[in-house]
Formats: C-alpha cells, sequence, structure tokens
C-alpha cells in the first residue's frame, strides 16, 4: 500500500541529510505513479515511488538510472541523473527515491511543442537503440492491468464500466497477441506530462517505463499531426495500441483516484474514449 504523501516528503528529507545535501523543503513537482519533489531550494528533484514492493521498486529505479545513464552520454534530449551527489536508489522508511537534475522549462502546449517533442522522441530512439541490457517487453505494461481490473473493491469504478474494461482487456490483448511485431527500444510512456520544452528543445522525462515494443506504442500517444515524422506506421496497430493505451490509462488511474485531479481527469477522459468506441 502507498505511504501518505507526508511520508514519502519525510523520506526526501531524510535521504537528503543521508546525501549530505543538508535541509531541504521538498516542493510537489507532480503526483502520479511517482511523486516528483524539487529538493528546495536546490536545483535537485527526488522521484518517490511507495507502491510497489521494494525489491520491485529498487529494481526499477535502478534501471531508470542505467537508461538515464546511457541516454546522457549519447547526448539524447533526456532528463538526467544528479551529478552532485550519488543519484541512488536510496530507500528510506519503504520509499524508494532516486535524485535527478531540475530541468527549467514548460510544459509543451502547441504545435510547435508537438513537433519539438516528436523530434526528442526520435532522438532518444536512436540513442536507446544500442542499449544492450534486457528491458521489459511493453506487453509486461499491459497484463499489469489485469489484476487492477479484477479487483471487485476498485475505487470510483461502476460495475458496468469494470464489466465493460475487462471485457475490452480480454479482446484487446488477444488481437494483440495474434500479431507478429518488431520491437524495438522504446520510451514507453510518451504523454506530454513526461515532456518539458526548455531553451535548447524538448527534454523527455520519466525514463522508469523503457521498454521494447513496437515504434506505434510511443506514437500513438502523440499528436496525429507529428505522425509523419516516424515514417510509415501500421494503421490497424495503431487503433489497437490507442485502444490498449486507453484501457491501461483508465486502470491505473482508477487504482489510485486520490492521488491527484489530473489522475481522476485522465481516467474520465479515456473511459469516455472507450465507452464511445465500444460502450
Amino acid at each position: 500500500m502507498r505511504k501518505s504523501v507526508e511520508t514519502e516528503l519525510a523520506a526526501a528529507r531524510a535521504v537528503a541529510r543521508r546525501a549530505g545535501l543538508g535541509a531541504v523543503e521538498p516542493q510537489i513537482l507532480k503526483l502520479a505513479k511517482h511523486t516528483s519533489v524539487r529538493l528546495t531550494p536546490l536545483p535537485i528533484v527526488a522521484r518517490i515511488q511507495s507502491n510497489e514492493s521494494l525489491d520491485q521498486a529498487h529494481a526499477s529505479a535502478s534501471r531508470e538510472l542505467t537508461v538515464a545513464g546511457h541516454l546522457a552520454a549519447r547526448g539524447a534530449p533526456s532528463v538526467r541523473p544528479a551529478s552532485e551527489v550519488g543519484p541512488g536508489p536510496y530507500v528510506e522508511n519503504d520509499c524508494t527515491i532516486t535524485l535527478w537534475k531540475l530541468l527549467d522549462g514548460r510544459a509543451a502546449g502547441d504545435d510547435t511543442d508537438a513537433l519539438l517533442a516528436a523530434r526528442a522522441l526520435k532522438a532518444v530512439h536512436a540513442a536507446l537503440a544500442d542499449f544492450l541490457t534486457d528491458l521489459p517487453s511493453f506487453t509486461a505494461t499491459i497484463d499489469s492491468c489485469e489484476s487492477i481490473l479484477a479487483d471487485a473493491e476498485l475505487p470510483a469504478a461502476q460495475p458496468n464500466d469494470r464489466l465493460l474494461l475487462q471485457r475490452l482487456y480480454a479482446d484487446l490483448r488477444d488481437e494483440l497477441s495474434r500479431r507478429e511485431l518488431v520491437h524495438w527500444p522504446l520510451h514507453g510512456d510518451t504523454h506530454f506530462a513526461n515532456v518539458l520544452v526548455t531553451d535548447s528543445g524538448a527534454i523527455w522525462m520519466d525514463l522508469e517505463a523503457v521498454c521494447t515494443g513496437p515504434l506505434e506504442w510511443d506514437v500513438v500517444t502523440l499528436p496525429s499531426s507529428t505522425w509523419s515524422e516516424f515514417g510509415s506506421l501500421d494503421a490497424d496497430l495503431m487503433r489497437l495500441l490507442g485502444d490498449l493505451k486507453s484501457l491501461c490509462v483508465t486502470a491505473w488511474c482508477w487504482a489510485d483516484l486520490d492521488r491527484s485531479a489530473e489522475m481522476a481527469e485522465a481516467a474520465a477522459h479515456h473511459l469516455g474514449v472507450l465507452r464511445g468506441r465500444f460502450g
């Protein structure tokens, strides 16, 4: 069970002290799967995970740091681990914490930003091409939804909606299993909340979902105006993966609905998309 935000913030303060950073005041930047905070007044961000077992969280955090180091060595437009101090992972009061350089930027907005983000994603893909450490398949992310949807006590889920999503999961997952796919290293979580636009261009953040899979898995969540940047795409696969993305986001957000208003809004939006297509 996830720790309270107050416990996570206290863990971040303790890690800062252990790392020799002195007294800091965590300033919340994002509440999602991770809690992301700036360790004010330092230009360092702590990412805090307390919703998985320590073994799982530590393995995921370690892989994310390894991926980030690989991308940094190749000059990719991606977030960098902290260099002033060891980036972790640290464990404090059942929280797993990693430390990152603070990015000075803004959220992506218009079509120009979307194009910058798409081109930055292509550069990330290119830099990941020679990443030799084993990465999970994108299907592991999809399969994680099955147990969430099986929970009869799923917060805020109406019975009919849960049954709709269970049926869709079975049908869409079966359709996916019958496809022969080419796997490439991918970012894995390419929504625009994971992009910052800086003076030097778009920067991709939140690398914990880096995986292997078809290019369409990363592209389908970008604005359609950018799709031509990625060459030939399978339209039927884009449709299928778009539906699976909406299903997964709905399930993940429902399971953590109280985290933030953004989580509730995302769940409602993607459920509405699926109702419109399949309800």
